[in-house]
């Protein structure tokens, strides 16, 4: 159900699901219940308001190809023809995807276009995007945090207390692989 906030929590569910099938199958196949039984509104709800059964977010497909197409540098930059205006992506990301196809299209497959855009680079340069991979793997393990809608930087510069050294993202990571390793030994 976190899906509903923040969508790309979903991808935790396919985690959970290999991790519990090792343990219980049956308590695997009720999360899996659950977890389609509490994002099934979603899609009904697109349906019956705009004809179109889009999956948790319009906005999946676009902000794949935001991270993965030939310019993408690990950290957020409009694709090119988009302004990065955020009250703009939708009508733009709509424009270019139809005149790209040539015809109009449902949200779902505008999101869907984009998609397909990031796997073709993804298939077409593997050894580019492996090493755009770790370019992104470096920036969530640093120290340093993108701005998305502030900046962290001018924060800091207004409020002091925020330069105390707190825990790094790598030792969070480090943390969480340990549990994450330590749960998978202990089988059944």
């Amino acid at each position: 159900v976190a899906a509903l906030c923040l969508p790309a929590t979903v991808l935790l569910a396919p985690l959970y699901l290999v991790l519990g099938l090792r343990r219980d199958a049956r308590a695997a196949a009720l999360l899996l219940a659950g977890t389609l039984a509490g994002l099934s509104p979603v899609p009904i709800h697109n349906l019956a308001v705009a004809g179109d059964p889009l999956f948790l977010s319009g906005e999946g497909g676009i902000t794949f190809y935001q991270g993965n197409h030939a310019g993408a540098a690990g950290l957020y930059t409009p694709v090119p023809g988009f302004s990065g205006a955020p009250e703009q992506q939708p009508r733009e990301e709509r424009a270019i995807a139809e005149a790209e196809v040539g015809r109009p299209l449902l949200r779902s497959q505008v999101s869907a276009h984009f998609f397909g855009k990031g796997l073709d680079y993804i298939l077409g340069s593997p050894g580019a995007w492996l090493l755009l991979e770790a370019r992104k793997l470096g920036f969530l393990l640093g120290t340093y945090e993108a701005p998305t809608e502030y900046s962290l930087l001018l924060e800091r510069s207004r409020i002091p207390w925020l330069w105390l050294p707190a825990l790094p993202f790598a030792a969070i990571v480090a943390a969480a692989a340990a549990g994450l390793l330590l749960l998978w030994g202990a089988g059944p």
